[in-house]
């Protein structure tokens, strides 16, 4: 049995011993099994906001990044699909993106990040205990949020949205979006003020 030690590098490349140990199986799913510091999942979605760069270094060609956050669904969308309980109409090779389609098709976008105040780019991804992330480079907003809440979408539904939406109030103009989006569905709805 081989030892085998892994690093972790960072920007300036400094390598750091990480771990130790022997390898602990295969994880069968693209999407699952990321091992992290909440740090280092901070700086990856910052660096998706920011282009593919991160304090000044770029860690993903801007080729890499346009094609790991466009829409490989196509027409379809993933809406059809079933991926991701209609929350994104695309999905890319991070997670679900809002594209063209998706801002164009009108209220409600409540299903979205930051509901109406995301931009066309977000691209967002969670994992099976809530954490979550948004990189919305429209907007140049990044939103993380730890939990270890298992099932959240039954036991705290409105929990990922309200986190997200609180976010975007913090800065004016994506305050008067969400404002103006939840005017308007309350219009619709048949409730004027």
């Amino acid at each position: 049995r081989a030892a085998y030690h892994t690093y972790a590098i960072d920007a300036t490349d400094e390598r750091t011993p990480w771990l130790e140990g022997h390898a602990q199986g295969n994880v069968p799913s693209g999407g699952a099994g990321l091992i992290s510091t909440a740090a280092d999942y901070a700086r990856f979605a910052q660096c998706l906001t920011n282009g593919g760069e991160f304090e000044g270094v770029r860690l993903l060609s801007e080729a890499t990044l346009r094609h790991a956050v466009s829409d490989q669904l196509g027409p379809m969308g993933a809406q059809q699909t079933g991926i991701v309980e209609a929350a994104y109409d695309g999905f890319g090779l991070i997670g679900g993106v809002v594209t063209e389609r998706t801002m164009s098709s009108g209220p409600p976008r409540s299903h979205l990040p930051a509901g109406a105040a995301s931009g066309r780019g977000t691209v967002a991804w969670g994992g099976a205990a809530g954490t979550y992330f948004f990189s919305d480079p429209a907007n140049g907003l990044t939103c993380v949020i730890y939990t270890q809440l298992l099932d959240y979408g039954i036991g705290a539904p409105d929990l990922r949205p309200a986190l997200c939406r609180s976010a975007c109030r913090l800065f004016p103009e994506l305050r008067a979006k969400l404002d103006d989006f939840d005017d308007a569905c309350l219009e619709a709805q048949g409730f004027t003020g």
